[in-house]
């Protein structure tokens, strides 16, 4: 179910001194949809347009992103929450930031991701890479700091900026 916003704080640390985070002031958005396979936290998702249901099931399911599959293209976020098969069974619901500040999102390109590049989905499952001027997928975040090896595997994380889509 779509949220309204309408308090927003700009002070960056209460009376005290201590910090406010990003959160706080209102600078993530995030949606809850069904997971429709296994994902892991920080995966970039989309929408799963194989999902049973028509048009209301594709529109809450979601899957890894993957610049290689059309019906897997369409981005919404990056998932604050893991998947199981057990959850995607049971159709567990999963938080996925859709717009602001996403701390640590799977990027592929490792250390060549750098504070300000442009990212897109990736020919990686589940990972966003830099923005090439020859890429035909939209922008979907922005890179807040540099990438550094994280997760398991050859996973690398970094914070972004999610562009509302």
């Amino acid at each position: 179910m779509a949220s309204a916003t309408y308090l927003q704080s700009l002070d960056t640390v209460y009376e005290n001194g201590d910090p406010r985070g990003f959160t706080l002031s209102n600078r993530r958005q995030v949606e809850s949809f069904i997971a429709g396979a296994v994902i892991a936290a920080n995966d970039l998702v989309a929408l799963d347009l194989s999902a049973s249901g028509g048009l209301g099931g594709q529109a809450v399911t979601i899957i890894k992103a993957d610049k290689n599959t059309d019906s897997k293209s369409i981005v919404i976020g990056f998932a604050l929450e893991a998947a199981t098969a057990t959850d995607v069974t049971a159709g567990k619901a999963i938080k996925v930031t859709i717009a602001g500040v996403h701390e640590t999102a799977n990027v592929a390109g490792g250390a060549t991701v750098v504070k300000g590049k442009r990212l897109c989905i990736s020919t990686t499952p589940g990972r966003a890479a830099i923005y090439a001027n020859s890429d035909t997928q939209p922008i979907v975040a922005y890179a807040m700091s540099d990438a550094g090896a994280g997760g398991t595997g050859t996973e690398f994380l970094c914070s972004v900026f999610v562009i509302k889509q």
